[in-house]
């Protein structure tokens, strides 16, 4: 029992070793690289807003930079390997590709309609599909700068002390929080944050998760 008390003392304090960092960090460099744009917009800054936007560009990929760093701060050239190696992990049932890809759109399309059930007419259009190559780079780009961070850096350690679901409410809530300079930019408010944790459970009784964000 003592020796299982000092294991899980030791993964928690692992975690947080990890976790703290890359949070601080990822917050740090899109919250500063993206302030000048915002205070553009509210007029506190002299314009124009497009000569900020390669800052606010680089903002975005606060979460890889974050775990870049936090991965130094952990374990080194080991942690550094382990985070981008997962990029060559595509060897999973073709489902959760399924999952992947349709989820987060049924999810939106569901509260839209759930929306237009009680009243609601001025909530937007309901598909908006990329419609130039500037935008489909945006989305690849970006995505991928965020999700390194997010999904390949703090879902694992906070899933290990946590759980897939708890883990999955911590990480939506600090992704909705991060994303509070580009709400303000796009003149909105993030229209809403589900998040759920699908168990798969491997050979070795690992759980993997997916967590929608909308």
């Amino acid at each position: 029992m003592l020796e299982y008390g000092l294991g899980m003392r030791s993964a928690a304090a692992r975690v947080t070793r990890g976790t703290v960092p890359f949070f601080a960090t990822a917050f740090a460099i899109t919250w500063l690289l993206q302030l000048p744009a915002v205070l553009v917009l509210s007029g506190v800054l002299p314009g124009p807003f497009e000569r900020f936007m390669v800052l606010v560009g680089l903002g975005a990929l606060g979460p890889t930079f974050a775990a870049i760093v936090a991965s130094r701060i952990e374990a080194r050239g080991e942690a550094m390997r382990a985070l981008f190696g997962q990029l060559r992990a595509w060897r999973v049932h073709p489902g959760w590709y399924l999952v992947a890809l349709a989820l987060p759109g049924t999810i939106f399309v569901g509260g839209m309609a759930v929306y237009a059930l009680f009243g609601g007419s001025d909530a937007g259009p309901w598909f908006y599909p990329p419609n130039n190559d500037q935008r489909i780079a945006a989305m690849i780009f970006f995505s991928v700068g965020e999700e390194i961070g997010w999904r390949g850096f703090a879902l694992p350690r906070l899933q290990e002390r946590y759980g897939a679901l708890p883990a999955s409410l911590i990480l939506g809530i600090a992704w909705a929080l991060w994303h509070i300079p580009m709400f303000l930019l796009a003149g909105t408010a993030s229209p809403g944050i589900l998040l759920g944790a699908v168990p798969d459970l491997t050979a070795k009784n690992k759980a993997k998760s997916i967590t929608c964000e909308v």
